[in-house]
């Protein structure tokens, strides 16, 4: 599994219908928990700029020069945010830069399909700082490297 201690994360399978399906994992921001999408296929991790108010008490973003794409579009304006805490498990990233996208066409994708809001993605930035192992057994799961 890789050397150094690890912190262990469920993976939530979730059918989006007979043949599609995401896993969520829970995280806590700033303190208060939060529904992450893993997306191996992110390149950044990123909350959507309309939840992002039940995390933190400001509005004050600075302007990501870079435009995102994917998430079905191909270019996107986003937002960074700095975050007090940004949690998995165990694991503590502090003063955590945070992109934050609309990503209403996502959660409304979710509604369509009786399913709970993401608050953001889980990409493969924190992915590979952190030396992820994703489980597909059962019960799935992602392991993740603890902090030095």
């Amino acid at each position: 599994m890789g050397k150094g201690k690890r912190t262990i994360l469920k993976l939530k399978l979730v059918e989006l219908d007979k043949k599609g399906f995401h896993y969520f994992l829970k995280a806590r921001v700033n303190g208060r928990p939060a529904r992450f999408l893993l997306d191996t296929g992110a390149s950044h991790t990123v909350m959507d700029l309309s939840r992002i108010q039940r995390f933190i008490d400001h509005s004050n973003f600075e302007e990501n020069p870079t435009l995102s794409t994917g998430l079905g579009t191909n270019t996107m304006q986003s937002q960074i945010a700095i975050l007090d805490s940004f949690k998995l498990g165990k694991v503590l990233l502090a003063n955590f830069e945070m992109i934050l996208m609309d990503l209403s066409h996502v959660n409304e994708s979710y509604r369509l399909v009786d399913k709970k809001p993401l608050d953001g993605v889980l990409g493969s930035n924190v992915l590979q700082q952190l030396n992820a192992i994703i489980r597909f057994s059962t019960p799935p799961s992602l392991s993740l490297k603890l902090n030095d």
